[in-house]
């Protein structure tokens, strides 16, 4: 895979995705601006940072000193040499509780894949899928080695199974315990081998190891897609692609300003004549208000209107 591993971690209100790549080589993890990776400093009760380094083509990982790893037995431990399949909880080294769970995983996601392979399925009975001989869809690799899943049908509906894998069994990118529900466009995989279910057939990419025992088989148009418009799900991963293209910024618009002075202009004669308030106001109500105005000739009148001023 060419060192291309993942890093999830995740709680009941966070989950992060962080692809690392064959050229990096340090990242940190954490709530300080100067971290590779931030995440929201008001998601935990502290400041909080994971260091992951590359060592002799191995990745290793610490945890700031008021947190720990754990996996599951009484060890606190500070640094740990990830590899592939790792699962372990951080906590708090305070109030011992859980800050978020660590998977460490293999990008087999990466490569792009060629769903070519229909596989018919059987409308009743078990089909296994793994690395054994007597698998009905026999797969094999380093990662795999004898571990399986199994497909079968009850009250209509198609189940996979996971028969305790050591990495286990993931549908749509989640991983499952134990038994799950197959619904079309579902991609299913374990490992390095990935497929997905529509209307009772697999469909698999032409992988070198895979063997066919017992099921009917053939390949479709490489040019031709598999979903109907506009039903489409994405592969269980999406890649992203930054734009390049440079963001136009607009000049905001002049923030409107509150008149100065209040006045009421009258139209109504041949000569406009000005009114200006003889008093202030204290308040926002509308409020009769003693106005005085000169005429063309000088004459004050005294009138009253209904204004703001």
């Amino acid at each position: 895979m060419n060192g291309r591993y993942k890093l999830l971690i995740s709680n009941k209100n966070l989950y992060k995705e962080i692809e690392i790549s064959p050229e990096d080589t340090y990242i940190s993890i954490g709530t300080s601006p100067e971290n590779t990776v931030r995440l929201r400093k008001e998601l935990f009760f502290v400041p909080i940072e994971l260091v992951l380094e590359k060592v002799n083509e191995a990745w290793i990982i610490t945890c700031s000193d008021n947190l720990y790893f754990t996996l599951g037995d009484v060890r606190r431990l500070l640094t740990k040499e990830l590899v592939h399949g790792d699962e372990f909880i951080v906590k708090y080294e305070e109030s011992n509780n859980d800050v978020f769970n660590v998977s460490f995983l293999i990008d087999f996601d990466f490569d792009r894949k060629d769903y070519n392979l229909v596989i018919d399925l059987p409308a009743t009975g078990m089909v296994n899928v793994g690395g054994t001989p007597n698998c009905s869809l026999q797969v094999s690799s380093e990662h795999l080695g004898t571990d399986s899943f199994t497909l079968y049908v009850e009250n209509g509906c198609r189940f996979a199974r996971d028969n305790n894998s050591r990495y286990g069994l993931y549908i749509n990118g989640a991983k499952i315990s134990g038994t799950k529900e197959l619904h079309d466009c579902d991609f299913v995989s374990i490992v390095d081998f990935s497929f997905y279910y529509k209307n009772g057939q697999f469909y698999s990419p032409m992988y070198d190891s895979l063997k066919i025992n017992g099921l009917t088989y053939r390949r479709v148009n490489e040019q031709s897609t598999h979903f109907e418009y506009p039903k489409f799900s994405r592969n269980t991963r999406v890649q992203y692609k930054i734009p390049e293209d440079k963001l136009k910024i607009q000049q905001a618009a002049q923030k409107p300003q509150k008149p100065k002075a209040n006045n009421v202009v009258d139209t109504g004669y041949r000569n406009a004549w000005t009114y200006r308030c003889s008093s202030r106001t204290d308040g926002k109500r509308r409020n009769v208000r003693n106005l005085q105005r000169s005429d063309d000739v000088g004459r004050n009148h005294n009138v009253d209107c209904y204004c703001n001023c």
